[in-house]
């Protein structure tokens, strides 16, 4: 995972186009690029980044891989109490989530593993 892409996107001057040599690109594409090789599922995710230039960076990119980027915009959350107590009984114990150390862990999950909204993009 590649969190915070947004700050690879905000300056393109550090690498030209082999293409059209006169467009600018972003750091993000060649380290898109280098990792592809190594981590086939990268998934991009930041806060106030541009979908736009996300989109231009790994289609060129997976293009030449002969793969095709997908674009997922609502990953869901811990949000709601229900919700986080039928994920968390997939994993303890029948019975714990019902006795005040579960109900503290279930509280504690949704306090620190809420989770942020962000753009998330997997290559």
């Amino acid at each position: 995972m590649l969190d915070e892409a947004q700050a690879l996107t905000k300056d393109s001057d550090y690498f030209r186009s082999e293409t059209y040599p006169a467009h600018s690109r972003p750091i993000l594409r060649p380290i898109v690029l280098s990792w592809g090789e190594y981590c086939p599922s990268l998934i991009i995710s930041g806060t106030g980044i541009s979908m736009r230039e996300v989109e231009t960076v790994t289609v060129s990119t997976v293009a030449k891989q002969g793969l095709r980027p997908v674009t997922v915009t609502e990953v869901g959350g811990f949000d709601d109490e229900d919700g986080r107590r039928a994920y968390l009984k997939q994993y303890f114990p029948p019975g714990l989530l019902d006795t005040s150390e579960g109900k503290e862990i279930a509280s504690r999950v949704g306090y620190w593993l809420r989770g942020r909204f962000v753009f998330n993009a997997a290559v």
